[in-house]
């Protein structure tokens, strides 16, 4: 049934394309519906040996064809044709894994064939109960154990959360959108090993999806672990948590003790670190790492002593645990807590009665709600608790109560655009460039509030605005991605890398390549989440440059060897480490690709330019 829906899936696909941007959209469109005809079929499902030649053989027909919209039409009935013929004269067969035995019972996963290796791949593992009914907005508790074995060959339930309805069916916001069903039932991670032994053991990088604390999933193709796993011999873990009011209500009390979602994190990193030895890994080589919200999470699991011994290394990707939506004031949480229960008809005076009557409430219901409460970038996220998070982030660092280990952090060059995309669509159109006047740009930072402070918007506007040539004034657009960037992300990213890295080993970078396959527009630059492809090894796999797979190959071998060893380091390039004397990161520019080095290294001094803001005060 999985090959007859993907076939119908890309029957669906190529119906959407309209009839103007046919032309357009038609190599690569094509290319990615032949890469997955030729791929999906036959490297997750053994489907026997007449049946690949079909697919094989009408694969090499719509290359031979340019990959026309109709040959892959033809391409696509007929293996539905012979699908459905095949299956209605033998039984399915599934290649399994074999039987792993955990600590809570056996399971066992699928053998994914990727590129000349193969990968056992584990859906689905459960690592909680569901947190359902009385467990809702409460801290997870460890699931039941089993003596049957389980097959974990089916990606998992995705957390209940909002559906992004902005842009449509566009695709660089489709890509973000859990693609299976949403549930709170949904505490499950995901495991791709490489298949055959290893000495020594091999070392394992757990994800940790962001999205605003509000949205996310493991199970999205752009976090596909079998390509990383697969080419650089690591084990690659993914895990679902809870995310928006289910994952971060904070009453103040038990009756809903804020950070569930990390609690999530927390308990599957636990499983993680029990369990890694049984598919060949070993628990002293433990690496999470994250992006946006991510990032921030593992930030927070360096600071936390409940988790920070159930890891090695951290990786943050466009986050920390310094940025200003990294972690919600008390006071703000409760009362956006308050004002969730009022709108849901509940009393909102924290009570036993309260909590019940939220319990009750339908799931939907709530997750519709929570788009009244605040437009914030973070409407509810973590909150110092003085269980998870003892203390502020800052005090915690100050004091030295932080784990002792070596990171990676960095950020992308134009972290703010994704979200002027949303908060002024009519000034950042998707369809063009646009153009922002004087007057346009002096209201987007009013309107955006930095800091909470008149002042600051005073001393942005000198420093971004006055400094600009008359000729340049029509790059307004930039300028506000640049502050933006930079308030959001940028220079708390670079206050903890200068702050941590006093006692640590620090690397930190830029990432400034813009992947050529993408879907949002070239104007929108290298936009927050732009580096994920690359570093899961997306462009070694579809229909990318030589540059991109260059780039890809770079991020995945600097990433893994920071897993194995606490240095990204090798034979043919040098990333210092972060230092006292300035600040030195590694910059990943477009055109450097050309020389096959796919980053080069710079001095202090560009630094100081590309982080204005932060010296706004």
């Amino acid at each position: 049934m999985y090959c007859i829906s993907l076939a119908l899936r890309l029957r669906i696909e190529i119906s959407k394309v309209g009839k103007r941007e046919r032309e357009r959209e038609r190599k690569r469109d094509c290319d990615v519906l032949c890469s997955r005809v030729d791929m999906r079929i036959r490297d997750h499902v053994v489907l026997g040996g007449r049946l690949a030649i079909i697919g094989n053989d009408l694969y090499i027909t719509a290359r031979a064809t340019n990959c026309k919209v109709s040959q892959v039409k033809i391409t696509v009935f007929v293996l539905e044709a012979a699908l459905l013929l095949h299956l209605s004269t033998t039984t399915l067969t599934l290649n399994y894994t074999r039987v792993v035995h955990t600590t809570l019972g056996p399971i066992r996963g699928l053998v994914n064939v990727v590129g000349d290796k193969t990968v056992n791949v584990f859906w689905g593992i459960p690592f909680a109960k569901p947190p359902t009914g009385p467990r809702r907005f409460k801290h997870p508790e460890p699931p039941e154990p089993w003596s049957e074995v389980k097959d974990t060959v089916t990606k998992p339930n995705s957390c209940f959360q909002s559906i992004d309805t902005s842009f449509g069916q566009f695709q660089g916001v489709q890509a973000w959108i859990p693609k299976t069903p949403l549930s709170e039932d949904c505490l499950y991670l995901n495991v791709w090993v490489p298949q055959g032994f290893s000495t020594p053991p091999r070392a394992t990088m757990v994800w940790i999806y962001g999205g605003s604390f509000s949205s996310g999933a493991s199970t999205l193709d752009i976090y596909d672990g079998s390509k990383l796993a697969a080419t650089e011999n690591v084990i690659v873990v993914s895990l679902n948590y809870r995310v928006g009011s289910l994952g971060f209500l904070y009453t103040g009390n038990d009756d809903a003790p804020g950070n569930q979602g990390l609690m999530d994190q927390t308990m599957a990193l636990k499983w993680v670190h029990d369990n890694v030895g049984f598919f060949g890994g070993s628990k002293d080589t433990i690496t999470i790492f994250g992006e946006s919200a991510g990032a921030g999470s593992v930030g927070l699991h360096l600071l936390s002593p409940l988790s920070n011994g159930f890891f090695s290394r951290a990786i943050m990707e466009s986050g920390g645990p310094l940025n200003i939506w990294a972690v919600q004031p008390r006071t703000l949480a409760i009362e956006r807590g308050k004002k969730l229960a009022s709108l849901l008809g509940c009393p909102s005076k924290f009570s036993r009665l309260m909590l019940h009557c939220l319990q009750l409430a339908n799931v939907q219901t709530i997750t519709d709600t929570m788009e009244y409460l605040s437009d914030d970038l973070v409407v509810l996220g973590p909150v110092v608790d003085s269980y998870f998070l003892p203390r502020e982030p800052k005090d915690l660092i100050a004091s030295g109560e932080i784990k002792d280990t070596e990171v990676i952090i960095g950020v992308n060059k134009d972290e703010g655009i994704y979200f002027l995309l949303y908060i002024f669509p009519e000034g950042f159109p998707l369809s063009n460039e646009g153009v922002l006047s004087f007057s346009d740009f002096k209201e987007v930072v009013k309107a955006l509030n930095f800091r909470g402070d008149n002042k600051t918007d005073s001393a942005i506007i000198s420093e971004y605005y006055d400094n600009v040539l008359p000729s340049q004034r029509e790059s307004l657009r930039d300028i506000v991605d640049d502050i933006s960037g930079d308030d959001f992300f940028k220079c708390d990213i670079v206050d903890f890398a200068n702050e941590y890295a006093k006692n640590h080993d620090v690397y930190l970078y830029s990432f400034e390549h813009q992947l050529s396959n993408l879907a949002w527009p070239k104007w929108t630059g290298v936009m927050h989440g732009y580096e994920i492809e690359a570093v899961f090894g997306l462009p070694q796999e579809y229909n990318y440059t030589i540059e991109d797979e260059s780039v890809s190959s770079r991020m995945m071998s600097y990433w893994t060897r920071f897993a194995q060893r606490g240095n990204p380091n090798h034979d043919t390039i040098t990333w210092p480490k972060l230092t006292s004397e300035g600040l030195e990161y590694l910059r990943s520019p477009e055109r450097a690709i050309r020389s096959e080095v796919g980053f080069v290294i710079n001095s202090a001094a560009s630094g100081g330019a590309f982080f204005r803001f932060c010296a706004v005060d």
